[in-house]
């Protein structure tokens, strides 16, 4: 899970993170925590990442973490968001951002654990809202997580397949920075990626898509490959059986 944490306090971002990291280590879950001190910084990394959750400070030098939290909305309309303060002032403004939850300082385990269980729970809901920025004739082209089949690396430009390909300018290493933080998201080898959920089947080292492309995959690897490919499978099972979606 990746979050991100907008607060001019360096103790308190250290503190907040501490207890999300203490937080997703007892329930074995990887983090990523993208810390910023001003809401312009905060703001030009969410226009080409996305996170699963954000905390705003609403009392920033340099900005309203109200303001900050709309600009936020246009970006992503979708992720939730968590305020923290030591004022109940702004709760109202708070709720028109369609706030997730609203935190009085200090931070305590109490208080963020309770509402990080309450975010995972959501979450497979809020994943079919989750997308990438990228660039691509001068345009910015968001694509949802969930239509990316596969990635392929073309020296500084990326092949991006969903029920078309696309083409843009991206580094491999900063896309799959982003989507390795998502389960679905697995690099196979040297600059190649796939989504687990478009993924036909894994056998010996060749990895087969649904659409009929296939992939050399790391020979190295390729046991722990199959076996995260395998887990994933019982994973998508468990859940459709917990919802009634197999007979």
């Amino acid at each position: 899970m990746r979050f991100a944490i907008v607060d001019d306090n360096i103790e308190e971002i250290h503190m907040t993170e501490l207890l999300i990291r203490d937080w997703c280590g007892s329930h074995n879950i990887t983090v990523c925590c993208d810390t910023f001190t001003e809401g312009d910084a905060f703001l030009l990394s969410a226009a080409s990442n996305s996170y699963d959750f954000v905390l705003f400070d609403i009392y920033l030098k340099k900005a309203n973490g109200i303001d900050l939290a709309v600009s936020f909305r246009k970006i992503s309309p979708k992720t939730p968001i968590v305020f923290l303060t030591s004022s109940s002032e702004y709760h109202v403004e708070a709720l028109h951002v369609h706030a997730f939850d609203y935190l009085q300082k200090p931070i305590t385990k109490a208080a963020i654990h309770p509402l990080l269980d309450d975010l995972l729970a959501v979450r497979p809901v809020l994943d079919s809202h989750l997308f990438l920025t990228v660039n691509t004739n001068k345009t910015k082209l968001p694509i949802l997580y969930s239509d990316i089949q596969y990635i392929i690396s073309d020296s500084n430009y990326l092949i991006i397949h969903t029920s078309e390909e696309i083409r843009c300018r991206m580094l491999f290493r900063d896309v799959t920075r982003t989507l390795s933080e998502d389960e679905r998201f697995l690099t196979i080898n040297r600059g190649v990626m796939v989504n687990l959920d478009y993924v036909s089947s894994m056998d010996g080292a060749v990895c087969m898509m649904n659409d009929g492309a296939s992939f050399s995959m790391n020979k190295k690897q390729s046991n722990t490959l199959q076996q995260t490919y395998i887990t994933w499978q019982f994973t998508q099972r468990t859940k459709s059986l917990l919802h009634g979606g197999l007979s």
